[in-house]
């Protein structure tokens, strides 16, 4: 499990996504020329702000010669910017490729921007000649969406100043269906979108809970993969000690010790019922192999993960056959349980009677201690 390229993968996301934050600075006002109409929220200058600095579709861009054209929401088409007004949310300036989205003229509300000034809306028949008008004086006669391409059924014209006369214009079999003046506006764009002065904090908000969700969220796959790869090393380090230990268990299995499982182990002690005594290895249990045999059972700490002090003693137990050293008569190795199983001493360890002399109740005196030393030695079957 190659976890080091997972996280690396990781944390390159989240980086990229921190980079990638939105921040008050970015959508700082802005001009397409030192001279030229201020550009700020719910606009936003097109390839040098953020898509969160503005309202959703205003997007403004810059042409060469450094004029100012809003992209119109929904459209392809675009209107040339001479002055925004931010106070009455009113747009001055001229269409650009003569084509107008008609929603600005029947949105019923529904578009966030409608044309405001005086207007004449004409159906005409497909008109090639009417087309390539509107693209030469588009400041005069303006074609409806669908922009481009000769649809069947009559077109949408709009005639939008109130100077070009329509003699001029070639309006052959053309009929009015919607006339609108307005003597104290001309030619107009009026946006209305939800009036409120954190609206231009919304977006760049939203943006950055989305990052902190990113950042959440690769926070959680990294822990988890910690986790998983914790797991399985564990797992795997415990699979080879096991390993080990079988390897190690096969070789001394000539030496006669019994082999018992962990339900062996609680079924001979009752449960874990007698409590002997506990050191800094393990707890040592009285336990019943027969009616007639009694044995001492110690379950060893897991101080030592890869088993050396299991297979330390089991090794060292198996090669020693000595009257005065108690015997092992089986051992426990099921999964990360590891018991000895020895014969059980009713009179205790040695050590009780190997105190100081202070205590004359179990003392058993200097002369029988050099005797043990010295005369009652036997040598071990590991010194034959």
């Amino acid at each position: 499990m190659n976890f080091s390229r997972w996280l690396l993968m990781i944390v390159v996301i989240v980086v990229d996504a921190l980079n990638g934050g939105v921040g008050h600075e970015d959508c700082r006002e802005t001009r397409c020329y030192p001279y030229g109409p201020a550009i700020r929220y719910p606009f936003r200058l097109k390839g040098r702000q953020p898509i969160p600095c503005a309202f959703r579709g205003f997007d403004v861009s810059c042409t060469d010669d450094n004029q100012t054209i809003l992209e119109l929401p929904s459209s392809s088409a675009k209107f040339f910017v001479d002055e925004i007004n931010y106070r009455s949310h009113a747009i001055r300036g001229n269409v650009y490729d003569g084509c107008l989205p008609r929603e600005l003229f029947y949105s019923n509300g529904s578009y966030p921007l409608e044309f405001v000034g005086p207007a004449t809306l004409l159906s005409c028949p497909p008109s090639t000649v009417r087309d390539e008008y509107c693209s030469n004086h588009y400041h005069c006669l303006t074609r409806l969406s669908p922009c481009h391409g000769n649809n069947s059924g009559n077109h949408l014209y709009a005639v939008t100043g109130d100077y070009c006369s329509f003699d001029e214009m070639p309006l052959v079999s053309c009929i009015m269906v919607h006339h609108t003046s307005d003597p104290d506006e001309r030619g107009i764009l009026h946006w209305s979108i939800p009036s409120c002065e954190h609206c231009k904090g919304h977006n760049l908000i939203r943006t950055n809970l989305k990052i902190l969700g990113i950042c959440a969220l690769c926070l959680v796959l990294i822990a988890t993969g910690t986790t998983i790869c914790y797991v399985y090393n564990s797992n795997k380090k415990e699979k080879e000690n096991q390993l080990r230990i079988e390897r190690f268990l096969d070789e001394y299995r000539a030496m006669k010790p019994s082999r018992y499982s962990y339900v062996d182990i609680k079924r001979i002690t009752s449960q874990f019922k007698e409590k002997l005594g506990q050191g800094a290895y393990g707890t040592v249990f009285k336990g019943m192999l027969s009616s007639e045999l009694l044995v001492a059972v110690k379950i060893l700490n897991n101080s030592n993960e890869n088993g050396e002090d299991f297979i330390n003693e089991v090794g060292t137990m198996c090669q020693i056959h000595h009257v005065n050293v108690v015997r092992l008569v089986g051992i426990c190795a099921d999964g990360f349980i590891r018991a000895l199983v020895y014969e059980y001493l009713p009179n205790g360890s040695l050590q009780n009677f190997l105190s100081s002399a202070d205590n004359k109740n179990s003392f058993i005196g200097w002369d029988k201690l050099q005797d043990i030393v010295m005369r009652k030695r036997q040598p071990t079957a590991s010194e034959k």
